[in-house]
């Protein structure tokens, strides 16, 4: 489409000028699921071709009666009904064959078939991560142990340390951590934490706008680690890293938020008012008799 308006000068605003030429075009190319026929003749018979046979007619006119034209009408109407029935035919034998063909290689490939887990088993967590721009990108983590097996395919996960964090995971997002079965614990925990980034993430102090990035940071406790030790950390990665903790701690700031703006609202108590009294009756009263 963009080269088609390239070519024509044309401006973006008029793409939907050039869709039918597009549509045509591609409406008379072979398709491979439809058995090499071009989608025009799969769907009302007519021959496929180029699109300027419908400017240029090769024929010449002829006189006709009106009775030819019913007769060659209804003989063509039935041809087309019997090619169609023959060809659509010749296309679901085609597309069946490459469906079969498709699924033979998927099974031959190594790798497809889902790991069974079972509870207490050591494995790695992957986690889309989204960046490079690739979407599907997967990073690896733990090691991770299994607690309780929803499915044949969903599994519950818990770290192995502080704060164990349970998150529910698929099977094609697991992978059995080969060096469980003779390390120690100690030597697992040191591996998850590794695994982690090196440090885990024990609260989420304050947060604030960078005054160097001019994006918003956040006050990371590491665990292990005294106050002063703590870091001002990137807020996306932190989401990214700890997701639940972080929406936690946004809920407290949102919490606090409301409670200072109700705050803000509530005017201040103003002292009792007396009722005033007419002086002129006072002094009526006070008068001698």
């Amino acid at each position: 489409m963009k080269a088609l308006l390239s070519e024509r000068r044309l401006s973006v605003r008029d793409w939907p000028a050039l869709l039918p030429i597009v549509q045509a075009a591609l409406n008379g190319m072979p398709a491979d699921r439809l058995g090499g026929t071009t989608p025009l003749t799969a769907f009302t018979a007519l021959p496929g071709g180029s699109q300027l046979t419908s400017i240029l007619h090769p024929r010449e006119p002829v006189d006709t009666p009106v009775e030819w034209v019913t007769q060659e009408l209804q003989a063509h109407l039935e041809e087309v009904r019997v090619a169609l029935d023959g060809l659509h035919a010749e296309m679901v034998d085609a597309s069946e064959k490459r469906r079969r063909a498709a699924r033979e290689r998927h099974s031959r490939r190594q790798g497809v078939k889902l790991q069974k887990f079972s509870e207490g088993d050591f494995v790695l967590a992957a986690t889309a991560t989204g960046r490079s721009g690739n979407k599907l990108a997967l990073l690896w983590r733990g090691p991770k142990r299994i607690v309780k097996a929803l499915n044949d395919f969903t599994f519950e996960v818990a770290d192995i340390v502080p704060p164990f964090d349970v998150s529910v995971r698929h099977a094609s997002r697991l992978q059995l951590y080969r060096e469980a079965a003779r390390g120690r614990a100690e030597e697992l925990q040191e591996q998850a934490i590794y695994g982690e980034g090196g440090h885990l993430v024990e609260a989420l102090r304050d947060c604030r706008l960078s005054p160097d990035t001019h994006r918003y940071e956040v006050l990371v406790k590491w665990y292990g680690l005294d106050d002063v030790e703590s870091s001002w950390e990137p807020a996306e990665n932190i989401k990214q890293d700890v997701p639940q903790l972080f929406q936690a701690f946004l809920d407290t700031l949102r919490a606090e938020m409301k409670r200072a703006l109700v705050r803000l609202d509530v005017p201040d108590p103003a002292p009792p008012r007396l009722p005033r009294r007419n002086a002129r009756n006072q002094n009526r009263r006070r008068t001698p008799q």
